[in-house]
């Protein structure tokens, strides 16, 4: 029996990733509708997520938390304080209480909820919506049944991975969460250049998806390589993609990629100003 077959589980707000999050959860039967609660500050929003999910709902933040096993934060950073801080003294030291919000330091969350509530930090990316997600969650606990409670909470979103401190937990929100919007940038320049040279826009896009997906295929198939050893098998010295690659290495591609995921570090970091209590 699942561990999680008697608890209730509440979610503050109703947005797009605790939508995702609630029909992976149901549809893979982790919780049934009974088990789940939501208060949003829209109370059309809060109508269409019960009557597409049969789940229930609270008029306020404190009754649900006063309801709830497992508490899931699934506000905006910027909301976070007004969601949270007048109704922390109704945690309880037996809750889990789960923040998704970027920009929301575990610091921050320890100084609000002042019990011993056992508090996580998680993040996912948007491929959660389809099932193919991958999580990371953090928490300041050598605590292995909270562990095994959320990876059993969020497995049916995709991979999930226990991160060590805040800054693999940073890291894990640049290049994981936010890196499937870096993907589907590259994709497009690729996209793009085929165009170019006359084929269709629906063409290159379907030719560049096939590719990502192909070589996602033979790191799945080849799991004993590293990703140096794949790339090998496709260079031959002084080839196409040879040319190709010697280009990027000069126009220090890597450079852009790691300046990149810094900047975006750094705008995770300045979030937590809308958070400072």
């Amino acid at each position: 029996m699942s561990t999680l077959s008697k608890l209730n589980i509440g979610f503050i707000g109703c947005g797009n990733l605790a939508q995702s999050i609630l029909k992976s959860i149901l549809s893979n039967n982790i919780l049934s509708p009974s088990q789940v609660f939501f208060t949003n500050r829209s109370e059309n929003k809060l109508k269409k997520v019960k009557s597409e999910f049969g789940v229930g709902s609270f008029a306020g933040n404190d009754e649900l938390i006063d309801h709830s096993d497992i508490v899931i934060i699934a506000v905006k950073p910027q909301d976070f304080m007004e969601a949270i801080e007048p109704y922390v003294a109704n945690f309880r030291e037996d809750q889990i209480v789960i923040s998704l919000a970027a920009g929301v330091p575990f610091t921050t969350l320890k100084s609000l909820v002042t019990t011993s509530t056992r508090l996580v930090r998680v993040m996912t990316n948007t491929a959660a919506s389809v099932s193919q997600g991958v999580v990371g969650f953090y928490h300041a606990r050598d605590d292995e049944a909270l562990d095994a409670t959320i990876e059993q909470l969020f497995s049916s979103i995709g991979e999930v991975y226990a991160l060590q401190n805040e800054d693999e937990f940073a890291a894990f929100t640049v290049a994981v969460c936010s890196g499937i919007g870096f993907v589907f940038e590259v994709m497009t320049y690729w996209a793009e250049w085929l165009e170019q040279y006359g084929i269709s826009k629906e063409i290159s896009e379907k030719m560049i998806k096939d590719t990502f997906k192909g070589a996602v295929s033979l790191l799945e198939k080849n799991k004993n390589l590293e990703l140096t050893d794949l790339q090998s098998k496709v260079v031959s010295k002084k080839g196409v993609t040879q040319a190709g690659l010697t280009s990027m290495h000069e126009l220090e591609l890597d450079r852009v990629f790691r300046v990149s995921f810094e900047k975006a570090v750094m705008r995770d970091k300045e979030l937590e100003k809308f958070v400072t209590p």
